[in-house]
C-alpha cells in the first residue's frame, strides 16, 4: 500500500502536470501546495489572492486563514507559504493568469495586477472551480479530485486503499521528520490552527518552521525547472559571428524589420479591430491608441533558439550550413539585460513591463487571430470597468494598457514558424527617447534602414556549435575566442552532413 512519494514520482508528477498544461500551470501548483503546506483542497480553492500575497506582489510568509474552519477546528487557519518550489510554479502561474486576463486589474503595481479579492487558483477559463453537493449537503470538488487521481495514474503510482491526496500529506509529514519534528508536532503543523501551533513552537520556532518549509524538495524540479533550457542558441553568419565575438556584443533590431513580413503589424492591428467592437468610446480609445501607432516606437528583438543542432535554421540564418551557432548561458543573458536597464520601472514582478528587456518564448497558435482577440476583449472589458473608477489614475492605467498591448503582439507568431521554437529577447523604446538615444544605431539592412540596440553578452557564451558547412576548425575558433578573452566555451561541430 503506497503511504508516501519518493522525489523521483515526485517530479515525475510535476512533469506530467506541466505537460498536460503546459501554459495553465494550476494542477502542479495545488500540487505543490499539498505536499508543502497539508492544505485541504476545500480550503486551499478558497485562498484568496489578498490572502497569499501582499500589495507590492511579494508573497506572505505566512497566511492567516481567519475564516476557514480546516479539520472542522474553529480556530484561525496558519499556512506557512514559503516554500520555493511551489513560490515558483505561482510566480509563473500568476504570469499566465495576467496574460490569459483571468480575474485582473489593469494596475500592474498593485497585487501584479491581479483582483484582490479574487480566488488564487482559478480553472482554464478563468472561473472557481466547480463543486458538487454531496448526501450531507456539502459541497466536494470532484473535479479537482479526479484531476489528482488521473495525474497518479499517468505517473503508475496506484494506491487502492489510501487516497491520494492523503499520500502528499503523507510525504509532507515525512519531509518535517527528516528535520526532527514529531508525528505531534508535524500534525500541529500541517493541521495549522493557530493555538495548536502556539501550543507546541515558540515564536523563535515558527521562523524556523518557515525556514525548513522553504528547503523541502530541494532536489526536485517543478516544470517549468524541468523544460525551461539553461542554454538557448542564436544562428548567425560566419562574418557575423566574428563581429559578435571581436566586440562582444549583441545586436537587437527593429522587430518590424524581421522575416516574418506580419511580424507584430498584424497584431497590434488586431487589437484595434477588436477594441471597435467592444469600446463604446472611439474618443477615449482612440487617446489611448495614439502611442500604440508605431511612430517612434519600436521593438528592438533578438531572437534565439531552444534547438542546438537544426537543419532548417542552418539553412535560414546560418548560410546554408556554413555558419555558426553560438550558445548562451540564459541566466547570464539574462543579467547581461538587466543591466543594461537603465529605466527605474516599479513593477519587478510583472513580465507584462515593456520599459525592461523581457526574455519570453513565442506562442505559436493554431488561430493566432482568435487567441489575441479572446485576449483583448477582456483586455478592454478590463480597461472600460476600471476607468469608471475616478480614484485610479488615468494616464497610469492607460500606459499599462499600452504595455500590454506590445507585449501580446510581441510573442505572438504563426505556427507556420514553430519549428524554430523562438525564444525572444525584446524591449519596447521610442527612437527618440533621451535616456537610450545613444544606444540606437543605424544600419542598411535587408528591409530598408533598421534601427538597433548593441548590448554586451560576452560573459553570457556557453558554447559554439559550428554549422555541417563551417569551414572553420575547432580549434581555430578556440583561439580565435581566446584571443578576446572568451574562456571555458565548448566549441563543436554540427553532428549532422550535407551538401
Amino acid at each position: 500500500m503506497k503511504q508516501s512519494l519518493t522525489d523521483y514520482e515526485i517530479n515525475k508528477l510535476l512533469r506530467i502536470a506541466g505537460t498536460i498544461n503546459r501554459v495553465y500551470l494550476c494542477d502542479e501548483a495545488i500540487l505543490l501546495f499539498l505536499l508543502t503546506t497539508g492544505m485541504k483542497i476545500s480550503d486551499l480553492l478558497k485562498l484568496k489572492v489578498s490572502d497569499a500575497m501582499n500589495e507590492d506582489g511579494t508573497w506572505k510568509d505566512v497566511v492567516s486563514l481567519k475564516r476557514f474552519k480546516g479539520f472542522g477546528v474553529h480556530d484561525d487557519g496558519f499556512l506557512f507559504l514559503t516554500n520555493k518550489k511551489l513560490r515558483i510554479v505561482l510566480d509563473k502561474y500568476c504570469d499566465v493568469r495576467l496574460t490569459k486576463r483571468h480575474k485582473c486589474t489593469l494596475n500592474w503595481n498593485i497585487y501584479r495586477g491581479l483582483e484582490p479579492e479574487s480566488l488564487l487558483l482559478l480553472n482554464y477559463i478563468g472561473e472557481e472551480f466547480q463543486t458538487v453537493k454531496t448526501m450531507g449537503g456539502n459541497k466536494k470538488y470532484t473535479v479537482i479530485q479526479e484531476k489528482i487521481r488521473h495525474l497518479f495514474e499517468l505517473a503508475k503510482i496506484k494506491s487502492e486503499e489510501v487516497q491520494y491526496t492523503q499520500i502528499c500529506f503523507n510525504t509532507f509529514y515525512g519531509k518535517l521528520a527528516q528535520y526532527g519534528f514529531t508525528a505531534e508536532e508535524s500534525k500541529s503543523i500541517r493541521m495549522g490552527t493557530q493555538t495548536r501551533l502556539l501550543k507546541h513552537f515558540s515564536q523563535k520556532d515558527l521562523i524556523k518552521i518557515q525556514n525548513i518549509i522553504r528547503k523541502l524538495y530541494g532536489s526536485v524540479k517543478t516544470s517549468i525547472e524541468q523544460t525551461a533550457p539553461k542554454t538557448i542558441y542564436h544562428y548567425c553568419t560566419s562574418e557575423s559571428f566574428i563581429e559578435i565575438i571581436k566586440s562582444g556584443a549583441l545586436w537587437f533590431s527593429d522587430l518590424l524589420k524581421m522575416n516574418d513580413p506580419n511580424e507584430i503589424i498584424k497584431n497590434l492591428e488586431l487589437s484595434k479591430d477588436v477594441s471597435h467592437e467592444v469600446m463604446n468610446e472611439k474618443n477615449t480609445y482612440g487617446n489611448l491608441m495614439d502611442d500604440s501607432k508605431f511612430g517612434s516606437m519600436r521593438v528592438f528583438s533578438c531572437s534565439f533558439s531552444k534547438r542546438k543542432d537544426d537543419l532548417n535554421q542552418w539553412r535560414s540564418y546560418s548560410s546554408d550550413g556554413s555558419g555558426v551557432n553560438i550558445g548562451f548561458n540564459k541566466k547570464k543573458l539574462e543579467e547581461c539585460l538587466t543591466l543594461f536597464d537603465t529605466t527605474n520601472h516599479k513593477n519587478t514582478f510583472s513580465s507584462q513591463s515593456m520599459d525592461s528587456f523581457n526574455i519570453e518564448e513565442i506562442y505559436y497558435d493554431d488561430d493566432s487571430k482568435k487567441s489575441i482577440e479572446e485576449k483583448f476583449k477582456a483586455l478592454w472589458h478590463n480597461y472600460q470597468k476600471t476607468i469608471t473608477n475616478h480614484d485610479v489614475d488615468v494616464d497610469d492605467i492607460s500606459e499599462q494598457i499600452r504595455a500590454y498591448i506590445w507585449r501580446t503582439s510581441s510573442i505572438h507568431k504563426s505556427k507556420f514558424y514553430a519549428d524554430e521554437e523562438e525564444i525572444r529577447a525584446f524591449r519596447r523604446a521610442k527612437l527618440n527617447d533621451d535616456k537610450l538615444i545613444d544606444n540606437i544605431e543605424y544600419r542598411n539592412g535587408i528591409y530598408g534602414l533598421t534601427s538597433y540596440i548593441i548590448l554586451q553578452i560576452k560573459d553570457a557564451i556557453s558554447e559554439v556549435i559550428l554549422g555541417p558547412k563551417c569551414l572553420s576548425s575547432i580549434d581555430d575558433v578556440k583561439y580565435f575566442l581566446n584571443a578576446h578573452n572568451i574562456k571555458n566555451v565548448k566549441v563543436e561541430h554540427s553532428k549532422g552532413e550535407y551538401r
